[in-house]
């Protein structure tokens, strides 16, 4: 279906860059922007009318949601995860999906892991926080160096392996963590890596496999070492209770986790407890999935899309795409 003018309309449901948008108009697309969207954005007309849409990882399509999609054809998902649509609706409704995948933003994702480790390593949320507070936490900021460290890499996808190859060049050992179909090998590839790592970075998709597979029991044998975890991923990888006690227990040396949605403080309202119990800022750090925030990646990413929804809808492929 097209609009009343002709063209063929296109929904932008998530923040993404605006080049995205500048494109498709150049191109006579119409063009229906709400970012930011919630579910109720399915029973607007002009999204009922798109025949594509553009989504990232916070908004849901369900088959509740294709159903008041009649004119649908392609969904374009910014990002890797897939775990907000329901793929088998999305097949049932013979939707074309296409997946823009991480090429584009693995480096800027890198790049915050690395700074995530470093800032943790020095021990950077206590000694800032105590610097707010008025004290100043210098002997108490002793950390080490990320440089002949061993980083344990949870995910060898486009984003595991460009934080590898980062880690390396910073001087770390790097090792991947594999998950196998045979639960007993992953379980096996799991307690070694928490026998070996002084840093663990998890990029891991959801699912039902990697769900909480951060918990008690491999917290606790991460011990020895006290290691700095990095939650890249999805937040359900880790169960951050286990975490955050471990934290305070000594198990783990830092914490960090980049997708914290909004969500997930509703539900937990521990997330927004930065303290521990004797009044001294935790070494953590909690951010709203602004991995591949940068402005380089979201432009990438923008012209990845476009050329998508151009080659769908029209014969061929853009030259500036």
């Amino acid at each position: 279906m097209v609009d009343g003018e002709g063209r063929e309309s296109v929904g932008i449901l998530s923040p993404v860059s605006p080049v995205l948008a500048r494109l498709l108009r150049s191109c006579s697309f119409e063009v229906h922007e709400r970012y930011s969207a919630t579910e109720a954005v399915f029973d607007e007309a002009e999204i009922q009318r798109a025949q594509c849409l553009v989504v990232r990882s916070t908004l849901a399509i369900d088959r509740a949601a294709l159903m008041r999609l009649p004119a649908l054809r392609l969904i374009v998902r910014s990002g890797s995860g897939l775990d907000n649509l329901d793929l088998e609706a999305v097949r049932d409704h013979k939707v074309v999906l296409q997946r823009l995948g991480s090429s584009k933003s693995a480096r800027s994702v890198a790049e915050l892991a690395a700074a995530f480790t470093i800032a943790l390593l020095r021990r950077i949320p206590v000694v800032s926080a105590g610097v707010a507070d008025g004290r100043w936490l210098k002997e108490e900021s002793l950390g080490g160096n990320l440089a002949g460290r061993t980083v344990a890499i949870w995910g060898a996808g486009e984003i595991g392996t460009a934080v590898g190859h980062l880690f390396g060049d910073l001087g770390a050992e790097v090792e991947y963590v594999r998950h196998h179909h045979d639960p007993g090998a992953s379980r096996r590839a799991s307690l070694w890596a928490c026998g070996i790592a002084d840093i663990h970075v998890l990029a891991l998709p959801l699912t039902d496999e990697t769900r909480q597979l951060i918990s008690d029991d491999l917290l606790l044998a991460m011990r020895p070492r006290k290691p700095i975890l990095v939650n890249l991923g999805r937040w359900d990888v880790v169960d951050f209770h286990a975490a955050l006690s471990a934290l305070d227990e000594g198990l783990i040396g830092g914490l960090a986790v980049d997708p914290v949605e909004k969500r997930n403080v509703a539900q937990d309202g521990s997330v927004l407890r930065w303290r521990d119990q004797s009044g001294l800022a935790r070494n953590l750090i909690l951010t709203p999935h602004i991995g591949a925030m940068t402005q380089e990646a979201q432009d990438a990413l923008a012209r990845q899309a476009y050329g998508c929804i151009y080659k769908e809808f029209r014969i061929g492929q853009p030259s500036d795409a």
